[in-house]
Parts: C-alpha cells; structure tokens; sequence
C-alpha cells in the first residue's frame, strides 16, 4: 500500500544480521499513517506466532518509521 525499502543491516554489537524496513512518512496520507499504524500493532500482536516473521521493533525520525524484522 506505502512506498517502503528493506535492506538488511548487521548489528554492530552482536554481528546478527536483520531485515530493515524504511517507510517515507512524508509520502504518506491519513489513510496510509493509519494502514501503518495497524501494521506495526499486528506485528506487536502477533509477535512470535510461527506464522509471522520476526518482529525486533520500530523506530522512527521526523521523516521516516523503520521496522526491524
């Protein structure tokens, strides 16, 4: 539904390797925050369900959210 990106990072401190989710906020309407919102609430939700990737947390800037899977 949003424009995002996903690169995969390597932690500095531990050397684990994670998927990095980047999403523009500026890019986004109303509609899309709240898609947004409800994606990182079902991620916290549903953490460790075999089913769902793994969620690590989220972050965010004045211009961007990152999701750490």
């Amino acid at each position: 539904l949003f424009r995002s990106s996903v690169w995969i990072v390597e932690n500095r401190s531990d050397h684990q390797f994670y998927a990095l989710k980047k999403i523009d906020l500026y890019q986004l309407d109303s509609y899309e925050r709240l898609m947004l919102s409800k994606e990182v609430y079902s991620m916290l939700v549903l953490r460790g369900h075999p089913n769902i990737i793994r969620f690590f947390g989220f972050f965010a800037d004045d211009s961007y959210m990152y999701i750490v899977m």
